[in-house]
């Protein structure tokens, strides 16, 4: 339900909000025919209010919005060209997202023409894995310049906060279309309990490239380093350095059960065609130290890894030495949007301490080494493996009487079962 009360003309709305706009930003929004005078002045206030119904349901799920409306949202805004100002100001106290509820969103968006200026204030507060997120972005424009802030605070145990400064220049391309830089300035943000900081670095968007120049993200020892351009064509490179990086870090981060790879990790990674329908991603070379599965060391890994676009999943290849100077390699595929893996173990000797999170329900006390051939696969949930394995010195606990028992013989996996005879 809404009301569009004032002077106005219908047709004359749109073109003067752009004639406005092209007050702040003239290289991006066209200067057009509109020229307000005496008879086509626009002065109209707009009063709107969006409520949960199932008609509201219909339009979203037709425009497929990501969110529902579960309190009615109002939607504010004036314009008057004589004044040269336009006003909007959109509040949604609670919407949904599948199961989730995104509270206290927040949009306000002013521009003053006799400036050429333009505010933008966003905040709002969604939930993650580590908790509740408030997220505030700012932003003031003038003379095809958007200087903007990004700000995040999540409440919870660990800390999670920080603040990303961005300049942003448009300009008009002699050849057609705009050209826009990115400006990133230094800036420091906390994630997991553990400071990072982002080095001045720049990426220029202009021929349908873009260009990624120095963008470095690190801490004490530890870095991430992106340089190249992003295209369709297949001979430009997007280089991805890493050095150092704790894997155990990341998968604490990411907070994903049942899956916890450890490690420090030193590699290259190459993107190409990443604006077509076929993206290449690869590491031909990622060397991880003390690579840890489930919090158990396997040795130090040596792994090959691409983004396979027909399955939608990255493939990986490891060769492990292990601390008894043994050799096991462990190949498979992650499905990420699926939240899946499949991977298969070929074990020489390999401590099977990793297996202890899928015998929880029974023992808390796993160890030995494995030899022969296993298979891992499953949801990020719900993890399941099959194969033939010989151990060696086998100790486990049985928590229920509190015993110990101890082989060296085949190990038959099924989904659900570990048996094994005599």
């Amino acid at each position: 339900e809404g009301q569009l009360s004032g002077h106005y003309r219908f047709k004359d709305i749109v073109p003067a909000g752009k004639h406005l706009l092209y007050a702040v930003f003239p290289a991006l929004i066209p200067a057009g025919e509109y020229v307000p005078d005496e008879d086509n002045n626009v002065d109209l206030t707009l009063n709107f209010e969006l409520r949960e119904n199932d008609i509201t349901n219909k339009w979203l799920e037709f425009f497929k919005s990501p969110v529902k409306v579960l309190h009615p949202v109002t939607i504010e805004s004036t314009l008057n060209t004589a004044t040269r100002n336009m006003r909007l100001t959109v509040d949604a106290p609670y919407l949904l997202k599948k199961d989730k509820f995104i509270d206290k969103t927040s949009l306000q968006f002013n521009v003053d023409g006799e400036e050429g200026a333009a505010d933008l204030f966003l905040t709002t507060l969604y939930p993650t894995k580590n908790g509740a997120a408030t997220l505030e972005v700012t932003g003031h424009g003038r003379n095809d310049v958007l200087d903007s802030q990004i700000a995040w605070d999540i409440e919870g145990k660990r800390r999670f906060d920080g603040l990303i400064g961005l300049s942003t220049l448009f300009k008009e391309c002699k050849f057609g279309g705009i050209d826009v830089n990115v400006g990133i300035q230094k800036s420091h943000f906390v994630i997991n309990d553990t400071a990072w900081v982002v080095q001045p670095a720049s990426v220029d968007i202009a021929h349908g490239k873009i260009h990624v120049n120095d963008i470095d993200v690190g801490r004490s020892g530890q870095f991430v380093k992106i340089s190249g351009v992003v295209s369709d064509n297949p001979d430009d490179v997007l280089t991805l350095n890493l050095n150092a990086m704790s894997l155990d870090y990341v998968f604490e981060t990411l907070a994903i059960s049942n899956v916890d790879f450890g490690g420090t990790a030193t590699g290259d990674f190459y993107a190409r065609n990443l604006m077509s329908k076929e993206p290449r991603l690869d590491t031909p070379n990622l060397h991880v130290k003390d690579f840890c599965y489930n919090k158990s060391l396997l040795g130090d890994a040596d792994i090959v890894s691409r983004w396979d676009n027909d399955r939608k999943g990255v493939t990986i290849d490891a060769d492990i030495l292990q601390p008894n100077g043994r050799r096991s390699a462990v190949n498979g595929i992650i499905y990420p949007m699926a939240e899946a893996l499949d991977f298969r173990f070929k074990a020489d000797k390999l401590d099977v301490g990793f297996m202890k999170p899928y015998m929880e329900a029974f023992t808390s006390s796993v160890s030995g080494y494995a030899s022969g051939d296993a298979r891992l696969f499953g949801t990020f949930k719900l993890i399941d493996m099959t194969g033939e394995i010989y151990a060696e010195d086998l100790k486990l606990k049985l928590d229920i009487t509190n015993t110990y028992y101890s082989t060296t013989d085949s190990i038959h996996l099924t989904p659900g079962r570990i048996s094994f005879g005599d």
